[in-house]
């Protein structure tokens, strides 16, 4: 549900943003503050609810609480709380490192065409606009309207942070996911 949430959410955004930006000269600071301070507590309020109902793990459990009593049970449940720490660890050590990355200069041709370029123009002009010049003007710009989101509340290092923000939620919906799915019933 946290994988369909996340999607769902950065797609009804970036349309949200795109119907703004199509309707009129609404890409202004405090149209786009308002939209994601609106957006994110509700985010927020959804994310509290779903938490509440998440199973509490092996947190707590004794050999009691399994019907044969198996302490063999408990050690390889530990095992696996341990691997996945570990895992946790080492992605949330990668994620970490990326940071400095978000103040670097874009190099890549793809970024500086027309990924960052569209937002930028598109808040010049206030709304939705043609631009002839850059080839992919026309396509499905969902991204570019999360950078217009972007640029338009916190500027160049707020656009190059959308990456990484959507990385790390996308992982931390997966390790949801997965400890649903796979962990102690």
């Amino acid at each position: 549900r946290a994988l369909l949430s996340l999607g769902t959410g950065f797609g009804l955004l970036s349309l949200i943003v795109t119907a703004l930006g199509a309707a009129g000269p609404f890409f202004t600071p405090p149209v786009l503050w308002g939209l994601t301070a609106a957006l994110g507590l509700a985010g927020a309020v959804f994310l509290a609810r779903d938490l509440r109902t998440r199973s509490p793990g092996m947190a707590g459990h004794t050999a009691a609480d399994h019907p044969a009593g198996d302490p063999g049970l408990l050690r390889g449940a530990a095992r696996v709380e341990w691997l996945a720490l570990a895992g946790f660890l080492a992605v949330a050590a990668f994620y970490l490192a990326e940071i400095p990355l978000c103040f670097m200069p874009p190099v890549d041709g793809d970024t500086i065409g027309y990924h960052f370029r569209l937002p930028q123009l598109f808040l010049q002009d206030g709304r939705l606009s043609d631009h002839p010049e850059i080839l992919y003007n026309h396509w499905p710009l969902h991204g570019e309207m999360l950078f217009t989101l972007a640029f338009g509340t916190g500027g160049e290092a707020a656009a190059r942070g959308v990456c990484w923000l959507v990385s790390v939620a996308w992982v931390a919906a997966f390790g949801l996911f997965v400890s649903r799915r796979f962990g102690p019933k």
